[in-house]
């Protein structure tokens, strides 16, 4: 039996020479993974009524929350932030929970609009008891359908609308979608969970929390920070009603040593997320538009995408007798990696400083093609990932 120890050295020695391109991951910085791995990875956070660790020597852990938390909304510029949840599944479920009652409804983007699946019936609104329903969307616009969507909300009145997706390269118009939602009473949220870090850097639907009663996600895609999840808000009430019996109801331990990173790596985005945001997403654009003039199906000429990810054209991979899985291990065999669902992410190279995309469409190509430039790619990986701090 080989030792797992083993295995996960081999594993970083391998990442480390692949060009990560996966719209889900990012890298996070060393100092925050070395939180990561310190004492703190085997203490406990119990809040209890008055607020306080229901465990012993446990002073410092109040204060890298509350440093945390402030460096959440001042990146943010929200009144009130939750880092406790541990996923931005979990944070969804927070948010949704403390919004509605059983019977009342949910609408969200579908699945087969990019939406996320964890808002189909079978999941949270199964869980809760709620219903839902799919917002009207033009896919090939990327836009929501704005007359359809006002007609629903009218006639089905939702308690909730979620806007986020998985598959996500275009804005909404959140000043006309609040419009709709307050014409029934309606509440309105955003699961930035794929875009937090390009909100962050105030590329990407920075007026999320402008039109949006929460701004909510995970903090591992563009957001470069360890996997978990965040609840920002300015509705005082609605940040309370969200606390109240989230742990015990939804999770128990908040993963100490997963705020600690997370707070550090809020604080360097303080000074790093408009120059980051900035590069992520122009480096999208133009690997869009080198890989398109090289034939290489793209969707959404001529602007192909303005957030962290570009999404192939599934009838140019049926032309070329191409599935997903293909155009995804044709790139895995040259150590570039991308996932199974005909995504390209630039999170992780732009995090990087990389931004040579004419060489990156040229190695794409050649892969793709079924070219070997393995040797390429690991002398560029090398160089990227050399000073990770």
């Amino acid at each position: 039996m080989k030792r797992i120890s083993d295995l996960v050295s081999d594993y970083n020695k391998y990442r480390r020479k692949c060009l990560n391109l996966q719209a889900s991951e990012n890298i996070i910085p060393l100092k925050a993974s070395e939180a990561l791995s310190s004492d703190l990875a085997g203490r406990y956070w119990h809040e209890n009524a008055e607020g306080e660790n229901d465990y012993g020597g446990t002073g410092i852990f109040t204060e890298i929350i509350h440093q945390s938390e402030l460096a959440a909304k001042e990146l943010y510029g929200a009144g009130f932030a939750d880092l406790s949840p541990i996923g931005g599944h979990l944070a969804a479920l927070g948010v949704i929970r403390a919004i509605m009652k059983p019977g009342q409804k949910l609408l969200h983007i579908s699945a087969e609009n990019g939406g996320y699946p964890g808002y189909d019936a079978p999941f949270i609104p199964s869980l809760l008891g709620i219903k839902e329903g799919t917002i009207p969307y033009n896919e090939e616009k990327q836009e929501i359908d704005y007359g359809s969507f006002r007609t629903q909300v009218r006639r089905e009145k939702p308690e909730l609308v979620v806007l986020g997706q998985s598959a996500f390269v275009k804005e909404y118009d959140l000043k006309r979608v609040s419009e709709i939602c307050n014409e029934s009473s309606s509440r309105l949220v955003y699961d930035g969970s794929h875009v937090m870090g390009l909100i962050a850097g105030k590329v990407f639907q920075k007026d999320a929390l402008k039109y949006c009663s929460v701004l909510f996600g995970s903090t591992h895609k563009t957001f470069p920070g360890p996997q978990g999840g965040i609840i920002l808000t300015n509705d005082e009430e609605l940040y309370e009603n969200i606390g109240k019996g989230f742990t015990w109801a939804i999770q128990d331990n908040i993963h100490l040593a997963r705020v600690a990173a997370l707070g550090i790596v809020l604080q360097d985005m303080r000074e790093t997320a408009e120059v980051y945001g900035k590069r992520v997403t122009e480096n999208s654009h133009n690997l869009g538009k080198l890989l398109f003039e090289k034939e290489i199906g793209i969707r959404f000429s001529p602007w192909f995408s303005y957030s962290h990810q570009l999404l192939v054209d599934s009838g140019w991979l049926k032309e070329t007798g191409r599935t997903r899985a293909d155009f995804s291990k044709a790139l895995e065999r040259n150590n570039i990696i991308v996932d199974r669902d005909g995504r390209i992410g630039t999170s992780e190279i732009s995090r990087l400083g990389y931004e040579n995309m004419e060489e990156l469409s040229n190695l794409m190509v050649s892969a793709i093609r079924g070219e070997n430039v393995r040797d390429s790619v690991m002398r560029i990986s090398s160089s990227l990932y050399g000073d990770l701090a």
